[in-house]
């Protein structure tokens, strides 16, 4: 199983997403805040990001806040692989969730987009 700096590195080194992830992980070595940061902490900052991405009403804003998220991401997996998690798990149930939510994508059944939704919808609460 790959780590997410694994899977990165895999990359162009000045790739964007390789320069966000290196900045996240010298932020959680370096920062006091992030040293001593938890999981359930950092999702409120995490929410409080998406938040202000939801309320963006320019695109230049848009964009910022967006990057915001895509920090706190890469943040939020760091914690994440610190607890036992990698990176290819995490997509690998995120994969098999849409998979199982929208067969008509992946499966190429033929259904009309109501029903589409309404699968959507049914396995989604499943879910819970």
């Amino acid at each position: 199983m790959y780590t997410i700096e694994e899977t990165l590195k895999k990359l162009h080194a000045d790739h964007p997403l390789v320069e966000i992830y290196n900045h996240a992980k010298w932020n959680r070595q370096y920062s006091p805040y992030l040293k001593r940061v938890d999981i359930k902490e950092k999702l409120k900052r995490f929410e409080m990001e998406s938040q202000e991405l939801h309320e963006a009403k320019t695109m230049p804003h848009f964009c910022e806040e967006l990057g915001d998220v895509l920090f706190e991401m890469m943040v939020l997996i760091i914690l994440a692989e610190e607890q036992g998690y990698n990176v290819v798990d995490i997509v690998a149930q995120r994969l098999n969730k849409q998979v199982w939510r929208a067969p008509k994508v992946y499966e190429g059944i033929m259904e009309s987009e109501e029903k589409h939704n309404e699968r959507w919808h049914k396995r989604k609460a499943e879910e819970k």
